[in-house]
């Protein structure tokens, strides 16, 4: 910002280049007038802004730009559960599941004086308390049932595939689920229903209520690139549209190939079988 420094000197090529070839750099508005611009006088009035800039940033450092992130304190029992940093403005992801408490549902989190915390964008550093509840009071999950098709075909450079799911009935409080997976090498599933696919190959993912109640759906979990090579050098005879669904229930068609009738009986490495 000083006089003779970085942009001051930008300044001078660019008027020793318009000195050189003016045509070159004439700007002209609508009506074909030329436009003519003070280099010098824009030069000053960017380095006036950069100072005070600079002046803002220095006065504020220690204070307003520090403050980045609010941080979100969650309580369950009394007891602090885990702390999350949130940038300025933004909310939450998505929510923890609290601690497990003995004969009790957890319901959701809520603020100090007793609001449910709903995803609401977040200024300042906050609590939230879990609310827990008597089996009694929350009623009984009597089952889960999967949007999704029962076979799922993922792709494995998605990297993860969320499950689709409804509790019935709708308005059930106890929404705890034991989730698994039959090969934690093909897929590995967390506490929400997110399964992270690490290798290709089949796998089943299962749901499972307090009440012993569960359900299931088989995840293929495939390589398009290796879709390609296992069916190169074969005659195609049919084609197949197969649609997975998605949690915003948009559809995305991926194209399975059966081939010639001597391999039709066969299951291609990846995990694909092959359509009759």
């Amino acid at each position: 910002m000083k006089d003779g420094g970085v942009i001051d000197r930008y300044v001078n090529e660019l008027e020793a280049s318009y000195n050189d070839d003016q045509e070159r750099w004439i700007i002209t508005d609508d009506d074909g007038h030329e436009i003519r611009y003070d280099l010098r006088e824009e030069a000053e009035n960017l380095k006036e802004w950069m100072k005070k800039r600079q002046e803002w940033i220095n006065r504020n450092i220690d204070s307003e730009l520090s403050h980045v992130y609010n941080t979100v304190t969650f309580v369950a029992d009394d007891n602090e559960f885990r702390s999350e940093n949130v940038l300025v403005g933004r909310s939450l992801d998505r929510l923890p599941q609290a601690p497990y408490k003995e004969g009790y549902i957890f319901s959701h989190w809520e603020y100090g004086d007793g609001r449910p915390y709903e995803y609401e964008n977040i200024d300042e550093n906050i609590v939230l308390t879990a609310v827990y509840l008597t089996r009694e009071e929350a009623g009984v999950t009597e089952g889960i049932f999967f949007v999704n098709p029962k076979e799922v075909w993922a792709d494995i450079n998605d990297k993860r595939y969320d499950a689709v799911f409804e509790l019935l009935p709708e308005e059930t409080i106890d929404k705890s689920i034991v989730w698994s997976s039959s090969d934690t090498a093909i897929a590995e599933v967390d506490e929400t229903g997110t399964v992270i696919m690490k290798r290709t190959g089949e796998v089943t993912i299962d749901a499972t209520l307090n009440t012993g109640a569960h359900s299931s759906f088989v995840l293929h979990v495939y390589d398009p690139v290796m879709v390609e090579k296992s069916l190169s050098g074969h005659m195609i005879e049919e084609v197949a549209i197969i649609s997975k669904m998605y949690n915003n229930n948009r559809t995305e068609n991926h194209m399975i190939i059966s081939v010639s009738r001597e391999i039709r009986k066969d299951r291609i490495d990846h995990g694909l079988s092959v359509i009759r």
